[in-house]
């Protein structure tokens, strides 16, 4: 089972799981290591993002694999 956390962001609660999942092997990032990323340079990016269609990659299994849209 994982380890679930909970983190606010913005005033808003969100349940996340397993932070110390390795996304990144070749530098060995993990999940929690790109949330924090992502929060900390959000007010940056943000604007640069509003009104702009956006795609997410989702890969179930690892990177270079399959993934699905």
């Amino acid at each position: 089972m994982s380890k679930k956390s909970e983190i606010e962001v913005e005033g808003r609660k969100l349940t996340v799981s397993n932070l110390d999942k390795v996304l990144y092997p070749e530098v060995g990032f993990t999940k929690g290591q790109v949330i924090d990323y992502y929060i900390r340079i959000a007010p940056m990016l943000l604007p640069y993002l509003k009104n702009r269609p956006i795609t997410l990659k989702r890969l179930p299994r690892r990177r270079g694999g399959l993934f699905l849209l």
